[in-house]
């Protein structure tokens, strides 16, 4: 095991924000950082990944567990209560989540547990500027090379060496009325991620010098965050299903044997994504695709979806909707989130000798 100081930085009135950094401790390489926009919907999105853990351990028979630490555990368990009330959480959790960590357990077939472990670190987005300050020089014509990568702080550069990037990518900001303030929002969150994808690859082409193409090897993924919040008419212009398409289970229904990014229901995925960001997020995707020209490939990323359902309460405003049978649960797209969770074991399950040498599960005796 490594050390795990990585603060995170997020980033300042460029709304370029950094939310959290999962540093994946199976050795000291393999941190997974999740990239977006303040307001993109990380809170609901953190909280229903929690709900999705305890609801994954407790049907799989003893093939998943997960053990989070009190603090992660309290406040995560508060804000599933609160939207179990039908309230939803506060826009920032600031001060709440400074650190905290999780464990993951992947039963295998010798009995035992392959454990994932993930220490988050949450600073605000007004506490630093750094793009800002990384972009300024360009601005006032210094050209394309006066961006000093090598000067970056410790925290930033530990950001920018995650091979695992989760993009998240806020549906609710989709918008086809020009000159709107809505529409106004979606395309500076569309240059905000486009700059982001744009300043991770120019690091990742400048430190690939000396590393094997294994090393290089990234594995991206992409949140449609609130995709219950796309209106009808869009669906309908794009023609697409108002459903984004389910991803097929494997035959052997075993943990970590649940995403493939080869199979069909995958591809179809990743069409549909696609014609949401042609149409609403040009940038992001262009410079996403534009990355294998400078050997940093963006283009087998997964694609997941996050919503959660909502009914109008008494007010008319709408809050989270539930299932009321004897047990009471939130409705969301709780496969999405399992196929999430084991999306990582898919990816230290694939991982070249060379890096897993490096990166190997640690242990945990089954109990």
């Amino acid at each position: 095991m490594g050390h795990f100081f990585n603060p995170l930085l997020a980033f300042g009135h460029t709304e370029i924000s950094v939310n959290y950094l999962w540093k994946v401790a199976i050795g000291d390489c393999m941190p997974v950082a999740i990239l977006g926009d303040r307001g993109c919907g990380k809170t609901v999105f953190l909280s229903l990944l929690y709900d999705a853990q305890v609801e994954y351990t407790n049907e799989t028979e003893g093939k998943f567990r997960f053990y989070a630490n009190p603090g992660f555990t309290n406040t995560m368990g508060e804000v599933i209560n609160s939207m179990v009330n039908q309230n939803w959480p506060e826009a920032t959790i600031k001060g709440l989540l400074a650190k905290y960590w999780f464990i993951y357990g992947y039963k295998n077939r010798f009995g035992k547990y392959n454990s994932v472990k993930f220490t988050v670190y949450d600073i605000a987005g007004e506490d630093v500027n750094i793009v800002n300050d990384l972009i300024a020089p360009y601005k006032s014509g210094g050209g394309i090379d006066s961006i000093n990568y090598e000067d970056l702080p410790d925290g930033l550069k530990t950001l920018l060496d995650c091979n695992v990037l989760v993009f998240i990518i806020d549906l609710s900001r989709i918008n086809s009325e020009p000159k709107t303030e809505e529409f106004k929002r979606m395309l500076s969150y569309d240059t905000t991620m486009a700059t982001l994808i744009s300043l991770v690859a120019e690091y990742k082409a400048k430190k690939a010098c000396g590393l094997s193409e294994e090393q290089r090897k990234l594995y991206p993924l992409f949140v449609f965050t609130k995709f219950d919040m796309v209106e009808k008419n869009i669906f309908e212009g794009l023609k697409l299903a108002p459903k984004y398409p389910r991803l097929e289970k494997k035959p052997i229904d075993i943990v970590g044997g649940w995403f493939d990014l080869q199979s069909k229901s995958s591809i179809e995925r990743i069409k549909y994504g696609d014609v949401l960001m042609k149409a609403f997020y040009r940038q992001t995707r262009a410079l996403k695709l534009g990355g294998t020209l400078v050997n940093v490939d963006f283009d087998k990323s997964a694609y997941f979806f996050s919503e959660i359902q909502t009914e109008k309460d008494e007010d008319g405003i709408p809050v989270p909707s539930l299932k009321k049978d004897i047990e009471v649960r939130l409705k969301y797209s709780i496969d999405e989130y399992k196929a999430f969770i084991n999306y990582f074991k898919e990816i230290a399950d694939k991982m070249p000798d060379e890096v897993r040498e490096e990166q190997e599960f640690s242990k945990v005796p089954q109990r």
